[in-house]
């Protein structure tokens, strides 16, 4: 299962988004807007306080940077 933690307005997350549409690869996105309890989450599961960051429980995998998560998608879901 990937899960993308993300905000509408960041640049980055929408490049992943964008991304995962285009070749319809399932996800579940959970908005991570500041202050949210979503955030203080990704704080938790990440040390970071940063978005897009994926977290692929399939294959055990957390991460952060949207080329970085790209590259993973492409290498084991397409």
């Amino acid at each position: 299962m990937l899960i993308i933690f993300q905000k509408d307005s960041c640049p980055y997350c929408k490049k992943v988004r964008d991304f995962m549409s285009d070749h319809d690869i399932e996800y579940t996105s959970v908005k991570s807007e500041t202050g949210s309890a979503s955030r203080e989450i990704l704080r938790k599961i990440g040390e970071k306080d940063q978005v897009p960051f994926l977290m692929d429980t399939s294959r055990g995998v957390m991460m952060y940077e949207s080329d970085e998560i790209i590259e993973h998608v492409q290498k084991h879901y397409l």
